[in-house]
């Protein structure tokens, strides 16, 4: 259930915004399936902010190790991308293109890292000795200037927004790479440290040092702009939860993320240790402020229910593709958490690699399609259909491959097939008559001994095994 757009009144006029949030609470009934669980323990020294792939693979700045830390969900698995530069906490909250966007900070610049971790400068000058602390122009990406960056976020137009502490300003990064600043003209920003684009293109600010959460409308519009305080009040840190989202209180929030399954806006409320949901209540009327995590005011290191869980300066968030809920970077405790919601969606089933044949039945007289599966492989000529059978009965499943050739030693190395791989026609054979299509194989046969992987993915569900 979403809600339409809605007006609120606020000093200064009228402000129309599309909040688009499902109202959905976190509800007490449903506390025994959330749990707050550590995913990363050891190796980290301040980390920062974090995105995630379309496969969930995770990305995060571990600032004082200067380097950028890939964890592999599928694998546990945990690894440097990148390690040039000095501070870097902040980080796009998707993927941009081929690669990451990271905020370098100490280096007031932008720079892009690939996933196979080539690092360039996107925007920005780069700090010398002479000028630290960077500068405030716009213009082209090789001469702008930024002081101490922090949070990012990317729209769906390739646009950058940036949260650029140093110099209290939101500035925006082109799809051509220009810089701009986004001109407010009825507020002022006091270190804002996290941005976040909702899905009607509003950008919503934890404005740090105000003690704030802030909206800007509509921000393809960037000159004069009015910014709204949505929650909080100006310098006045509390933990207060509250039905009118008015009268909540923070204390320097400074990592947010607009929740592409609808649960609003989720902030870490980084000086009071806690994971805070901003979301539309329609017996209120307006927006409510909820503590979905972590103990108020309490610094501390403690996995389970969120009635015990506790954090110690949460900053960076992103959701958690598999396991239904959120990562957190717990800054003070170096490690990467999880904010698990409720119980996690089986893992997708394994696909079958067979070959689909075309035997006629005598009583008719039709040649009808069979799936016959491989147990542990075969040969083929250039008349087999090979055929992935899709096992699941979700319809969401998708099955992806990648052909190679057969090693020495077979499986020394599994390639792991991804969205990037050739996505696979479920053709099961299944009983269908036999069509002109039917004479197309899944790949050509090669005059050389191959062998194939294929792995099955859904949305918010754990892949299956590759086979």
């Amino acid at each position: 259930m979403t809600t339409p757009a809605k007006t609120i009144r606020q000093s200064g006029g009228l402000k129309r915004f599309g909040a688009a949030l499902a109202a959905i609470l976190f509800a007490a009934a449903l506390h025994g399936q959330q749990e707050v669980t550590t995913v990363i323990s050891t190796g980290l020294n301040q980390p920062g902010y974090v995105a995630a792939d379309p496969n969930n693979n995770i990305y995060l700045t571990d600032s004082v190790n200067n380097r950028i830390v890939e964890f592999v969900s599928l694998t546990n698995g945990v690894f440097t991308l990148a390690g040039s530069g000095t501070a870097l906490p902040g980080l796009s909250n998707s993927v941009f293109g081929e690669g990451l966007v990271v905020v370098d900070q100490a280096n007031q610049v932008l720079r892009l890292v690939t996933l196979n971790g080539a690092v360039s400068t996107l925007a920005g000058v780069p700090a010398t000795l002479a000028n630290p602390d960077g500068g405030s122009n716009d213009g082209p990406a090789a001469t702008a200037q930024f002081s101490y960056p922090v949070g990012i976020a990317t729209d769906g137009a390739g646009n950058l927004y940036v949260a650029d502490t140093g110099n209290g300003v939101i500035r925006r990064v082109n799809s051509t790479n220009g810089v701009s600043t986004v001109r407010v003209i009825n507020y002022n920003f006091y270190e804002p440290n996290a941005v976040a684009l909702d899905t009607n293109n509003n950008l919503w600010v934890a404005d740090t040092r105000n003690d704030t959460i802030c909206v800007i409308s509509n921000i393809s519009v960037i000159v004069n702009q009015s910014a709204y305080i949505m929650a909080g009040s100006l310098r006045q840190p509390g933990t207060n939860d509250a039905a009118n989202a008015a009268a909540a209180l923070f204390n320097q929030p400074a990592g947010l993320l607009w929740d592409p399954n609808g649960a609003g806006l989720l902030i870490s409320d980084t000086g009071n240790n806690t994971l805070r949901r901003l979301f539309p209540n329609t017996t209120e009327g307006g927006l409510s402020v909820q503590t979905v995590a972590g103990l108020p005011g309490k610094a501390g290191n403690v996995d389970g229910t969120v009635s015990v869980a506790e954090f110690n300066s949460p900053l960076g968030l992103t959701v958690d593709a598999i396991n239904n809920g959120y990562y957190i970077v717990d800054m003070k405790n170096n490690s990467l958490r999880r904010f698990q919601t409720g119980p996690p969606l089986p893992a997708v089933q394994n696909p079958q690699i067979g070959l689909v044949t075309f035997p006629v039945n005598p009583s008719t007289g039709v040649a009808a399609s069979l799936f016959t599966a491989l147990p542990y492989g075969g040969i083929f000529n250039t008349n087999n259909i090979i055929a992935l059978y899709n096992t699941d009965s979700d319809p969401n499943v998708q099955t992806y491959y990648v052909v190679t050739n057969t090693p020495a030693n077979q499986f020394a190395s599994t390639p792991v097939p991804t969205t990037n791989s050739l996505f696979a026609p479920n053709y099961p054979g299944n009983g269908s008559p036999e069509t002109s299509q039917d004479s197309t194989t899944l790949f050509a046969p090669l005059p050389y001994q191959v062998t194939l992987y294929a792995i099955s993915v859904a949305k918010g569900r754990a892949p299956s095994q590759v086979v």
